[in-house]
């Protein structure tokens, strides 16, 4: 399918993986361009099962990726929103296992994965550029997984809201979607609505942020850095596997 979109006028070049290359191979990324993509918020992109065909880059807008447990119940597991890559998940099975879907208006331009391969052989600055969003995004994965391991709940929310800041570029004064609903965003931090909501009101009581129903703004960004880093060297501070106090009269092994 054509598709009329020109990659060096597009804003989101400088976060795009494709921004990297160099403007005189802009025609050849846009012929490998299959199609592009607009969704409105409920849409959903990918749903399990599906066939692994194409790779999403997304333009604007945020998406959440659910997995299902072998019991039935949902996970969101990533928040994926402007320069991010979604669906590659599926190539390992060649069928997707998670279920996509828009948390706000939102645009995607598909590629074929044959296609991007053929792509990212034949350019260089491409291929170094792809390398680069495989790497950041296992980085991400890793400080989801510390978020759920390492930090308390009032961290986890105050993580929650300086990612979304950080995704702006400005955290200061900065007024933000939230996207997701507070069911939504205890499922993605692993915690329970009641939790998130009480979390968010006592930040609000603090005057660290104002809240609009699904709006915030960060009064003081600041303080809600110092509540995370005030809380990672308390849950990092664990024992050596098998090691127990010792009793009365018992000598450690090290000492002799």
């Amino acid at each position: 399918m054509s598709v009329n979109h020109d990659c060096l006028r597009c804003l989101n070049r400088s976060v795009c993986v494709v921004g990297q290359v160099d403007a005189a191979q802009n025609p050849v990324v846009r012929n490998a361009m299959q199609d592009q993509i607009r969704l409105l918020p409920g849409d959903v992109l990918l749903r399990p099962g599906m066939s692994f065909e194409h790779l999403y880059l997304v333009r604007y807008g945020h998406f959440k990726a659910v997995l299902l447990d072998p019991d039935g119940r949902s996970h969101t597991t990533r928040l994926q929103g402007r320069g991010d890559v979604l669906g590659l998940e599926g190539l390992d099975q060649g069928r997707h296992h998670h279920e996509v879907t828009a948390l706000q208006h939102a645009s995607v331009c598909a590629f074929r994965y044959d296609a991007w391969c053929d792509l990212a052989s034949s350019l260089p600055s491409l291929q170094q550029a792809w390398f680069k969003t495989l790497s950041r995004a296992t980085r991400l994965d890793g400080q989801h997984m510390l978020l759920l391991g390492c930090l308390d709940g009032q961290a986890r929310v105050a993580s929650f809201l300086l990612m979304l800041g950080q995704r702006v570029g400005d955290l200061q004064g900065e007024t933000l979607d939230l996207m997701m609903t507070r069911q939504e965003m205890g499922n993605y931090l692993g915690m329970t609505l009641e939790s998130v909501s009480r979390h968010l009101s006592q930040f609000q009581r603090h005057g660290w942020i104002r809240l609009d129903r699904r709006r915030v703004t960060l009064l003081q960004p600041d303080a809600l850095q110092q509540l995370r880093r005030a809380d990672e060297p308390r849950k990092f501070r664990v024992r050596a596997p098998f090691q127990r106090p010792m009793g009365r009269g018992e000598q450690s092994v090290m000492s002799t």
